[in-house]
């Protein structure tokens, strides 16, 4: 005995093994998510951490003292790809200077910090450093190191 199936039976069909389709893609999905997708992670689903330090120094100074006026950079080592450090001075609780600079190989501007500006026009400040780094798009910063210094007026 053959058994005819109606448009309306094998519609039904379709419409079931379609669903079942999108059910098992979206289990398969959820199942996906959040997992590395490639570079960055290490084996078995991992994160790797990135480190560093950095230290600051003085360029073409008269001496050793951070003064008002002086330029200076950062020597700075790190296992991630995209570094930066930030440098933000204050006098009296008033920030006067702010400047950050990429320090990762094609990083296409200065990493020379000029302490002085329109805003800092004399004097000594206290400052503080954070060596960070970022992804490719320049998202999800993360702090690797800050220091404190202070600059003479």
């Amino acid at each position: 005995m053959v058994k005819r199936f109606t448009s309306h039976t094998l519609m039904a069909l379709a419409e079931a093994s379609l669903i079942a389709l999108l059910v098992v893609g979206l289990i398969a999905g959820t199942a996906l998510a959040g997992k590395p997708s490639g570079g960055g992670g290490k084996g078995g689903g991992g994160k790797t951490t990135a480190t560093g330090s950095f230290t600051l120094r003085l360029v073409d100074a008269n001496d050793s003292t951070v003064n008002w006026g002086d330029d200076i950079t950062f020597d700075v080592t790190s296992t991630a790809t995209y570094t930066f450090v930030d440098v933000d001075c204050s006098q009296d609780g008033q920030v006067v200077f702010h400047q950050g600079a990429g320090f990762y190989p094609g990083y296409p501007f200065s990493k020379v910090y000029s302490l002085e500006n329109w805003q800092w026009t004399s004097g000594g400040a206290a400052c503080d450093a954070r060596l960070y780094y970022t992804r490719a798009d320049g998202t999800y910063p993360k702090t690797l190191a800050t220091m404190s210094f202070a600059v003479a007026p």
